[in-house]
């Protein structure tokens, strides 16, 4: 049974008005709860929420109580399928619902419904775990609890147990729901986890929302093993050393000491941080060398101790930089030998150190942000502070405009759309000159929103535009502060069109849609903050996975619309154009959705594969998408190649057909007929070779034709989802690699963008039968 989430799970009941018990519920009567349950033992069946939270005093819920129960069972029956309405399977607690509906521990609703997301009562709790002994009289104590009350008998058998006590003013309180204290106290009793090693058992957690005063505090440790923070045996942390970050997706560093307070930035893994107090434990009041404080969890900290042995040299990446106010430069440094290295700034007003992401012993990037404009010197020492290497950084003005483009990003003629320029906080209005179409327009706007990302601020201005025909528009944008004139700032292209079916293929240019702009902002993390790139160490990213290369000039702290523009720019000016590129050299009939497929595929790995197809399966498949000469026949065959690797020659064009021989790659054949299914979008050839004929996807052949009109309608869909699919490692197999690949697929094969949206619970299944690789079966 898969658990999706950590959550508190304490044992509740919700047997619910049966006229009879099933025949399983009453054998357990007869035998007691140690026969299906474990009993006696001290092993922890709870676990908190995470971040050391166990919140004893709330509520429990039904889908709580049912995988609790679930998992103290014996032996566990087979899951059935579901038998309530509400209760839908792949939930974290569908297997725990049904099995003990199976076995009779739980019964849902006259109407069908399990309601799981519904909090258990007092009396619902009791009814579960007495349905597992016979019934037994007893006294009743409880003024609340009246004999025509649905669960009196379970109440009296629990009190005769001497499992429930009841309140203080003598009641019971059976309708009032049972919280995670309550829970964990009763069902302590019944398990006979009292006596010997009671609360004895550690697991060496502990919890910070709890102490040692509290009522059930010992109930508690007894069902989870965890204490509270101040009996936890935590090794010391002193004051004046050092700790580094081991968290490998990065650790907020906080405000305050709690994870309520809110995030100055993402630290790297392996960032190195001073400690300044440790009174706040388990939270950690920190310094970044680039002398930001603030506060960071114990758990995700360890002690480091820095190698203080003397360096032979230091080189930087580089010896001066240049860096516009506002925004944040990489420079590299590597001690030799590798031994611990430490950044400091002549004069922190004009560039100070914002943040270093250490790769390994000696091998780090600092950040520097320009603060204002001057000169100013980085220097990188070793801790002896004799050898050192220094960067001379100066900072200029800031940039009049940080990114500007239009928010449709594939406009069409006649429908309006919004120029949008993001500036510093010191501009007041941005003007925006548009060239194209019959004649040049000029729109101005001094009305703006602000955004914030720590220090960061941004502002936001946007005019709104028609275009009045097809055609490229070139948009030139100025800004300036109050009563200054203009300056002029960034320029970006709009190619308007008109609306097309997504399989439309054309030769013309294309940019990327809005759609699969926002996809990508679903694949990819949005860091605000510059940090590793925990599956490609050593190429930190920011943004929309924003990869900063050394010595490059970037903006940090960025709100998310900054994020969003960053991530336009750099598609439309790179990853789109390098799409465009391809497709012009090799003059390839395109549609929108494959253009943004491929775009996707080069903003995950990078345009190298692209720039050189040759010998890559996945685009000399792409090359072979050709519009097949008509007339093709025995008596008319097409001569051909197998340029890709080699493939087998099939019975009949499906996959599964009859192999009747392998086809080594470079062989010649001959192409007798073309079968292209629409629906599928896979397209064979019956070929013949030597002297066998057979069917081959046509994928893998290149038809030997003069001016041969390269149609990606034409693409064999198999072949293509089959080699794009074997792009999904890095130094490893990795799921979300492949998953990525399948979206891409789906939307150049059938521009299927739905399913390519991560939300879309189809998109990460085979729904369209590709084949996977062999080491990726186990995520079909």
């Amino acid at each position: 049974m898969k658990l999706k989430k950590a959550v508190f799970l304490l044992a509740a009941g919700i047997l619910l008005f049966c006229a009879s018990l099933p025949a399983y519920a009453e054998e357990a009567q007869s035998k007691g709860l140690e026969s299906y349950f474990r009993t006696g033992d001290h092993k922890p069946y709870i676990s908190g929420y995470g971040n050391h939270i166990i919140a004893p005093d709330k509520e429990i819920t039904r889908s709580e109580a049912a995988q609790m129960l679930c998992n103290l069972l014996l032996y566990p029956p087979e899951t059935a399928e579901s038998r309530f309405s509400d209760v839908t399977p792949g939930e974290w607690y569908a297997d725990a619902v049904n099995s003990l509906s199976q076995i009779g521990i739980f019964n849902g609703y006259g109407d069908g419904t399990f309601r799981p997301g519904q909090n258990i009562t007092r009396a619902e709790y009791v009814k579960a775990l007495t349905s597992c002994v016979p019934a037994v009289e007893a006294d009743n104590p409880f003024s609340d609890v009246k004999s025509t009350h649905w669960a009196y008998r379970n109440i009296l058998t629990a009190i005769s147990k001497q499992w429930i006590n009841g309140y203080e003013d003598g009641t019971f309180r059976p309708d009032q729901t049972i919280t995670r204290a309550e829970a964990v106290t009763i069902l302590n009793r019944a398990l006979k986890r009292t006596g010997a090693g009671f609360a004895e058992y550690r697991t060496g957690e502990y919890f910070t929302d709890i102490g040692k005063g509290h009522w059930a505090y010992l109930d508690i440790v007894e069902a989870s093993g965890a204490v509270a923070y101040e009996e936890a045996d935590l090794p010391p942390v002193d004051t004046d050393a050092y700790v580094r970050v081991t968290a490998s997706s990065g650790l907020n560093l906080r405000e305050g000491p709690g994870s309520g307070f809110g995030s100055i930035l993402v630290l790297s893994n392996h960032t190195v941080l001073s400690v300044l107090s440790v009174q706040d434990r388990p939270w950690i009041y920190v310094q970044t060398s680039g002398g930001v404080k603030g506060y960071v969890h114990s758990d995700y900290i360890e002690e480091y101790r820095p190698n203080t042995d003397p360096a032979e040299n230091i080189r930087l990446s580089a010896q001066e930089a240049a860096v516009p106010q506002y925004k944040t430069f990489r420079l590299d440094g590597v001690s030799s030998p590798r031994t611990s290295i430490r950044w400091s700034s002549e004069d922190d007003t004009i560039a100070a150190v914002s943040s270093v992401i250490a790769y390994g012993e000696g091998d780090e990037s600092c950040f520097v942000i320009g603060k204002t404009p001057g000169t100013t010197v980085i220097t990188c020492t070793d801790y002896t502070g004799k050898v050192q290497a220094r960067c001379s950084v100066t900072v200029g003005a800031p940039e009049p405009v940080r990114f500007a483009y239009c928010d449709n990003n594939t406009a069409a003629a006649g429908e309006t759309a919004n120029l949008v320029a993001l500036t510093d906080s010191s501009k007041d209005s941005v003007k925006f000159i548009v060239s194209g179409g019959v004649q040049q327009t000029a729109l101005e706007s001094d009305s703006y929103r602000t955004e914030q990302r720590g220090g960061n601020t941004v502002r936001i201005f946007q005019c709104p535009i028609r275009f009045s025909g097809n055609g490229e528009y070139r948009v030139q944008v100025y800004s300036a502060e109050k009563n200054e004139p203009y300056t002029e700032g960034e320029s970006f292209s709009v190619p308007v069109g008109t609306a097309e079916p997504k399989d439309s293929t054309t030769y013309g240019n294309r940019q990327t849609s809005n759609a699969m702009i926002e996809l990508i902002m679903d694949y990819e993390d949005y860091v605000p903050v510059i940090r590793d790139d925990s599956a490609a160490p050593k190429h930190p990213t920011v943004g929309y996975g924003f990869v900063v290369n050394t010595n490059t000039a970037f903006y940090d702290s960025l709100t998310r619309t900054e994020a969003r523009a960053m991530l336009v720019e750099t598609i439309n000016s790179y990853y789109g154009e390098a799409v465009n590129q391809f497709r012009s050299e090799h003059q390839l009939k395109m549609s929108q959705s494959q253009f943004d497929a491929l775009v996707s595929f080069n903003y995950n790995l990078g345009t190298a594969y692209m720039e050189y197809p040759s010998g890559r399966y996945l685009f000399e498949t792409i090359l072979n998408a050709v519009i097949p000469p008509s007339g093709i026949s025995a008596a008319n065959p097409c001569s051909a190649t197998l340029n890709v690797k080699d493939a087998d020659l099939l019975e009949t064009p499906n996959k599964s057909g009859k192999v009747v021989r392998k086809i080594q790659v470079n062989s010649k054949v001959q192409v007798t007929a073309v079968k292209r299914d629409a629906q599928t979008k896979e397209t064979w050839y019956l070929v013949k070779a030597g002297k066998d004929t057979g069917w081959m996807r046509a994928g893998n052949i290149h038809l030997d034709i003069p001016s041969p009109v390269r149609d990606l309608n034409y693409v064999d869909s198999m072949t293509f989802a089959t080699y794009l699919l074997a792009y999904h490692h890095t130094d490893v197999c990795e799921p979300g690699l492949l998953y990525r690949r399948l979206r891409e697929a789906k939307l150049f094969n059938h521009g299927d963008y739905a399913q390519a949206s991560p939300s879309n619970p189809y998109s990460t299944k085979n729904t369209y039968g590709y084949l996977y690789p062999d080491c990726m079966k186990a995520y079909e």
